[in-house]
C-alpha cells in the first residue's frame, strides 16, 4: 500500500514479526527528530518562563497557565517518543485481523479502528487508501501502536492484473 510507505520487504519481515529495513530507518529518523524538537522545545518553555517571571512576579501565575499547557503538549510528544524507543529496542510486532472503519477523531487525525482498537494513519491520503469495512490483516507495534503494514484481506482483488 503505497500511501503508507512500506515496501515489500517491509512487508515479509512484519509476517516474520520482524522490522523491515526501511521501517527500521523511518523509525530512527522519527526519534532523532522528536528528540531535537523535544530539547528545542524545553528550553524555550524554560526561556519562556524565566523571561516572564523576570519581568513582574504578579504576572507569573498567569502566565504559569501558558507554560503549564506547553509542558503538556510537549509531555504528550515524548510520551509518544518514549513508546517508538521502547519499540525500537525489542519490537514486537503484532498483528490484527478484521473489518476496518475509518474514522477521523475529534482532533481531526485520520484514524481506522479495527475491532476496539484504533490506529492512527499518517494522513488523510493514507486513510483513503482504506476501503471502509473490506477486511484487513494490520501489522504494528505493540507499545506505540504505530501502523508497519497492512495486507487486503479479499479475494476479489479489483486492482490485479488478469493473465
Amino acid at each position: 500500500m503505497q500511501a503508507l510507505d512500506f515496501t515489500e520487504e517491509d512487508l515479509i519481515a512484519n509476517q516474520n514479526g520482524l522490522l523491515g529495513a526501511h521501517q527500521k530507518g523511518v523509525l530512527q529518523r522519527f526519534l532523532q527528530r522528536g528528540i531535537r524538537l523535544s530539547i528545542i522545545g524545553v528550553i524555550g518553555i524554560v526561556a519562556l518562563g524565566v523571561f516572564l517571571w523576570s519581568l513582574h512576579y504578579d504576572l507569573f501565575l498567569g502566565f504559569f497557565v501558558i507554560f503549564l499547557c506547553f509542558w503538556f503538549t510537549i509531555f504528550g510528544y515524548l510520551n509518544r517518543l518514549v513508546n517508538v524507543y521502547l519499540d525500537m529496542r525489542s519490537p514486537q510486532v503484532s498483528t490484527a485481523e478484521g473489518s476496518v472503519e475509518l474514522a477521523i477523531a475529534a482532533t481531526n487525525k485520520p484514524k481506522i479502528k479495527l475491532g476496539a482498537q484504533l490506529f492512527s494513519v499518517p494522513s488523510h491520503q493514507s486513510l483513503l487508501a482504506f476501503k471502509n469495512h473490506d477486511p484487513y490483516r494490520i501489522y504494528y507495534l505493540s507499545i506505540s501502536l504505530t501502523l508497519l503494514s497492512v495486507e487486503w484481506l479479499r479475494d476479489d482483488d479489483p486492482f490485479a492484473d488478469d493473465a
